[in-house]
């Protein structure tokens, strides 16, 4: 994912002082006082607050050697922005933190935001307070190892730690004002404990409801929330409220929440024959940058119990073979390949024959069907369990000065085959990427492990095919 850079500089800080004497000033005298300045890039909101630092903003340093920190040489200096410029300097002369005079190497661990005490390298998480989400946007960063007092740029890359959820909310028909509306997340835990020796976050705990941060617009209220990623959010609920007014969203129990990432939805409230609905119109889940997720109908609270959820298109798979492209003719097999966007499905080809590439002249990365024998790209584990309309989009090009009829790429769902419609592709337009979608909504075998293949037949493709943004979408 994309993440925070930190820029580590060291400069020169500590000069040896003598008295009457003028001996010489052995090397192994010398030390350097570290200082940091930062940039934040490559995301579209990387702290809770903004794309920037704030004024006074701090972070946590550990310089230490070996695994872990099991050999700590500094332990917990605060650093900070003191104009919100992502230029860090030691809080105090008691803060600062030196390199080892000697020029031998050391490691650093960073965390944000600072806290005074850490108790057995251990951060403490809590969410439950959302009044001021900068003061929970938990990153941390270990990558540098191996710096030492020459080193003249040592870059820290931190990353987020929780998951974000925004929500985009407008009034429908029925409903004249969102003023006074609360979000509340039930089912959530609140506290976890972060390991900052070995960057990892332990189960969460403490169950509590979870006023979201709203923020009243023009036309539109946001709601904000982070919170701490969970594997299986079965039975948790967003509740709307306006006054007296109830609209509860049950989430689908297949849905996860993601170590640093966003969850983007855009609601709409409306009533229609006296029935209120909180309809989410769209949807996205983001490395702090958005991708399509999905849409429901939430119906309003009654007596005896919640509301209806209509059916609406979402996005239930995609893949774009990973945003670090590959090198010029760099290859993978299949079952080799790591760089995956989506990882929660499982890849193969059964003939071990098609590969994840790119070329001197395409340079995203691409699943690759050869002319020199039967070929797939076999996609297992995707969740279409109660959905409907079921639609596949990709990108689509040849690779070879031969023409080809897209219809003999065979789109196997379940076992089920659909093709492309009749299309050739001529031998001039190769490498040329076009979008086809392909119907599968008579497909009658639907999961929640359903499997999603595209196959290439020896026999027919004589130009060899090259796909790309593959988007699975469907109702539920």
């Amino acid at each position: 994912m994309k993440v925070n850079q930190l820029l580590l500089l060291a400069t020169a800080a500590a000069a040896v002082t003598s008295s009457c004497q003028k001996a010489p000033v052995s090397e192994q005298e010398i030390t350097k006082a570290v200082t940091f300045s930062s940039t934040i890039s490559n995301q579209v909101t990387t702290k809770a607050a903004g794309a920037n630092w704030e004024s006074n903003d701090a972070i946590g340093v550990f310089m230490k050697t070996g695994n872990g920190l099991n050999n700590v040489l500094a332990s917990n200096k605060q650093y900070v922005t003191t104009s919100g410029d992502g230029n860090f300097k030691a809080n105090s002369t008691t803060e600062e933190i030196s390199y080892p005079a000697d020029g031998s190497n050391v490691d650093f661990i960073a965390y944000y935001p600072y806290q005074t005490t850490i108790s057995n390298n251990v951060y403490p998480v809590n969410v439950s307070d959302q009044t001021q989400q900068n003061k929970i946007d938990f990153m941390y960063a270990n990558n540098v190892t191996g710096a030492n007092k020459n080193t003249a740029n040592a870059q820290l890359q931190f990353s987020h730690k929780l998951s974000k959820i925004e929500l985009t909310i407008a009034a429908g028909t029925g409903v004249s004002s969102l003023s006074g509306l609360t979000v509340t997340y039930n089912g959530f835990n609140t506290t976890a404990n972060f390991d900052l020796a070995t960057g990892t976050l332990a189960a969460g705990t403490n169950p509590a409801a979870i006023k979201a941060k709203t923020t009243a617009g023009t036309t539109t209220t946001s709601a904000e929330a982070i919170l701490l990623p969970v594997a299986n959010i079965s039975g948790a609920k967003v509740e709307f409220k306006i006054g007296n007014e109830i609209y509860t969203w049950t989430l689908p129990s297949s849905t996860s929440y993601e170590s640093g990432k966003k969850y983007s939805y855009n609601i709409t409230l409306q009533e229609q024959a006296g029935n209120n609905t909180a309809i989410v119109a769209s949807g996205s889940i983001v490395d702090w940058t958005d991708v399509p997720s999905g849409s429901y109908t939430i119906g309003k609270d009654e007596e005896n119990g919640g509301g209806t959820t209509d059916p609406v298109e979402q996005t239930l798979f995609e893949e774009d073979f990973g945003t670090t492209p590959l090198s010029k003719d760099e290859k993978f097999k299949i079952a080799d390949f790591k760089g995956w966007s989506n990882t929660t499905v499982k890849y193969s080809d059964q003939y071990a024959k098609a590969d994840i590439r790119t070329t001197g002249t395409i340079v995203n990365n691409h699943a690759w069907l050869p002319t020199t024998g039967n070929s797939e790209l076999a996609i297992e584990g995707i969740d279409t369990d109660k959905a409907s309309k079921l639609k596949v989009s990709f990108d689509v090009a040849t690779g070879t000065s031969k023409d080809f009829d897209l219809q003999n790429l065979a789109i196997i769902f379940n076992g089920q085959t659909f093709n492309p419609e009749s299309k050739m592709i001529l031998a001039s337009d190769a490498n040329k990427f076009i979008n086809v979608t392909v119907d599968l909504s008579t497909a009658t075998t639907l999961s929640a492990n359903s499997k999603l293949s595209f196959f290439s037949d020896i026999a027919t493709n004589k130009a060899g095919v090259r796909i790309d943004n593959i988007v699975l979408k469907g109702q539920k």
